[in-house]
């Protein structure tokens, strides 16, 4: 999936909960950074990265959530 499938993926979720989105849409401390919402390019899947940011999530979850902790 593209950086910009995945950005508009993300905003219509928060769409859908009535979050309107107002993140920078341009990466930062980056040579020639390309707009999140226009990044064509940049399209592979890592799955050991992506298994690292789930556990990340769920780490926040629990520092935000604690009476869910099981």
């Amino acid at each position: 999936m593209s950086v910009v499938n995945c950005w508009k993926n993300v905003a219509e979720f928060l769409k859908e909960f009535g979050i309107e989105e107002k993140m920078n849409r341009t990466p930062n401390k980056m040579v020639d950074p390309i707009p999140f919402d226009k990044d064509e390019k940049h399209n592979e899947s890592h799955s050991v990265h992506a298994s690292n940011w789930y556990t990340v999530l769920l780490n926040v979850d629990e520092v935000f959530n604690p009476s869910l902790r099981v």
